[in-house]
């Protein structure tokens, strides 16, 4: 990639969505060993539908890099 391509990368996705999904999603993780699954699935769930928000996204680009 040229240094223009590169830039509009940054400018659709900030590195900053990328540290914040991975926090999120490290501290997610943790929920299945704290509760049962049924509650687990249930708040990632609703951690799923609030993330993007959160993030000042408007797309589900945080939530789907939460859940890969």
């Amino acid at each position: 990639m040229n240094y223009d391509e590169r830039r509009t990368v940054f400018e659709l996705h900030p590195i900053d969505d990328y540290f914040f999904a991975a926090v999120v999603a490290l501290e997610a993780a943790r929920l299945r060993t704290l509760y049962t699954p049924r509650e687990a699935e249930e708040l990632l769930s609703e951690i799923g539908e609030q993330v993007d928000v959160r993030a000042g996204r408007r797309d589900r680009v945080v939530s789907d890099l939460c859940s890969t």
